[in-house]
């Protein structure tokens, strides 16, 4: 099979990069296609997308959480129409660059990224987030996680082998306990 179309698009890295285009015109020359750097709304927009175009997911409210390395996207969406998108500067990379733990990480490294990331949320993301959510009228919006760091907690969590498809559910606690083991690992481990 052979696609009908190519499409190269480029996230959070590109769009802050201080060479983005000489990266895009290093692409075109190597490939001959053009790089299409999305706006933190149009990311945000592809991820809403793309999990609610699973039957299931679409007709209920959502809390869409894409976590990447440089930007986490943040949206709502309520029978596939988006309520809500806010792409946020702040990834797992951004956040260990800002918290840099020790090796292995200790406990107040981890109380450390925990008190950052709930000031972070506090300050740019429950102020317009919050509102929407409340708007629901007590229904319950269902959370999905996406990106790298999810994935790798639900691979760890099933006990499953990164090949395969990480699990669907996972409780509050499974997320806690994989994050407090991993935590404790050594760069070595």
């Amino acid at each position: 099979l052979r696609p009908a179309s190519l499409r190269i698009l480029a996230t959070s890295a590109t769009r802050e990069a201080t060479n983005a285009q000489e990266l895009v015109q290093a692409i075109f020359s190597a490939t001959g296609l053009t790089v299409e750097i999305l706006s933190g709304d149009q990311e945000a927009d592809y991820v809403l997308q793309g999990v609610t175009s699973d039957p299931a997911i679409g007709v209920r409210p959502v809390l869409v959480v894409d976590v990447g390395g440089g930007s986490t996207e943040w949206v709502v969406g309520n029978g596939g129409l988006t309520q809500f998108r806010q792409s946020t500067k702040l990834g797992t990379s951004r956040l260990l660059e800002m918290c840099p733990p020790s090796d292995p990480p200790t406990r107040g490294d981890l109380a450390r990224c925990r008190r950052v990331v709930a000031n972070f949320l506090r300050r740019e993301v429950c102020p317009r987030l919050g509102p929407v959510l409340a708007s629901f009228c007590r229904r319950r919006a269902c959370l999905i996680g996406l990106g790298g760091t999810p994935k790798t907690i639900a691979w760890l969590a099933s006990g499953q082998k990164p090949e395969a498809e990480p699990p669907t559910l996972l409780r509050r606690g499974q997320m806690g306990e994989q994050i407090e083991r991993l935590w404790g690992l050594s760069s070595r481990d």
